[in-house]
């Protein structure tokens, strides 16, 4: 991240990441204070909870295991074409070694954040769907605990994947957030109707 933001010669930037992102995005504004003006969480990892599910769900060999991680990342998951599923599950196949090592660095929790999230200072906006079934909505309620200047913006109706299911509301938070002049200083807890 540190060497993107070189090469675009950016000093600070708005930083955001969904889910493994947002872990990233997390521990770049703890590790580089001074690169990250406002940092935005879309349903992130990085924080301990209590997993519901094994972690060979993100790595299907076949379509009754490509359904099942489209259930737990989606509250409404649609339908797909039996060539799309096949393309899904080589590209799947192809990335599984990143997936299994980032699902391994969250079981051994070795860089989890939960107890650096205080040394966040930058504003700070959670975004989480109220129906996410990968990482639940609570953990979302501990990250905001954790980053006094955080606001919350649940989605209802959505999923892990909010930012694609709930555009829309997504965007208007983001937007607002964004824009506001001060950053809010956080404290605040929304709810947004998803669909």
């Amino acid at each position: 991240m540190v060497d993107f933001l070189n090469a675009v010669h950016l000093e600070k930037a708005d930083v955001a990441g969904w889910s493994m992102g947002g872990w990233v995005a997390m521990k770049l504004a703890v590790d580089q204070p001074e690169r990250v003006t406002r940092l935005l969480l879309y349903d992130s990892a990085g924080t301990y909870f209590a997993a519901t599910f094994q972690p060979d769900l993100f790595v299907p060999t076949d379509i009754a295991g490509l359904n099942r991680l489209m259930a737990a990342i989606s509250p409404h998951p649609r339908s797909m074409a039996p060539f799309i599923q096949r393309d899904a599950l080589r590209k799947l196949d192809r990335n599984g070694w990143i997936v299994k090592r980032s699902v391994a660095a969250m079981i051994n929790g070795r860089d989890l954040m939960d107890f650096r999230l205080h040394l966040i200072r930058q504003p700070a906006l959670i975004v989480w769907g109220s129906h996410d079934d990968l990482i639940p909505l609570s953990t979302g309620e501990a990250i905001h605990q954790g980053i006094p200047q955080s606001t919350l913006a649940i989605m209802q109706g959505c999923g892990h994947l909010a930012p694609a299911e709930c555009m829309e509301p997504v965007l208007q938070a983001t937007v607002q957030f964004l824009k506001a002049d001060p950053a809010p200083h956080g404290g605040e807890r929304t709810y947004q109707t998803g669909h």
